[in-house]
């Protein structure tokens, strides 16, 4: 159990405006969060108290905008199978479209399935990055090669930031 004093909103406010060294949270797009605010702020409290001492690969903050995707609740993206089938050997559309090279990628693939973008402009934008790699055969054939090595930076970095690294 948490104390109280730990879901205060000042408490809260207070640590996230010391976790990103601001004077203020509206360049986040969180005035008048108070919920927002208080969640952040009791995930890095959080952070802190499981080990995670210095959580400073965490330099940002921002919401995620209900106008910019298609919003699914839970019940509707497991009965659409979306990445989670009921039988773990069935096919999901995520396992389906998965090609990717890289855990980030995976990653971005299912948040994409899962949150797919509302405006056509932006879909289109990708659509037309596919197109480009479909045709540029050597581009393509380059990047797959080149994308395994990568391995997974963001895991990496959150790891050296914590100093968590073998």
């Amino acid at each position: 159990a948490l104390e109280p004093w730990i879901f205060e909103y000042e408490f809260n406010y207070d640590a996230i405006i010391a976790q990103f060294q601001t004077a203020k949270l509206k360049g986040f797009g969180l005035d008048g969060m108070e919920n927002a605010i208080i969640s952040a702020g009791v995930i890095l409290h959080y952070l802190k108290e499981t080990r995670h001492e210095k959580p400073a690969h965490i330099r940002a903050i921002r919401r995620i905008d209900r106008e910019e995707y298609v919003w699914m609740d839970p019940l509707t993206i497991r009965n659409l199978e979306l990445v989670h089938h009921a039988h773990d050997n069935q096919a999901t559309l995520f396992s389906v479209l998965n090609q990717t090279l890289t855990p980030p990628g995976a990653r971005l693939l299912r948040r994409r399935i899962v949150m797919p973008y509302r405006d056509k402009e932006r879909i289109q934008q990708k659509l037309d990055a596919v197109e480009f790699l479909i045709q540029e055969v050597d581009l393509r054939d380059k990047l797959k090669e080149l994308l395994p090595l990568i391995g997974d930076p963001e895991r990496l970095s959150a790891k050296i930031a914590t100093e968590r690294i073998s």
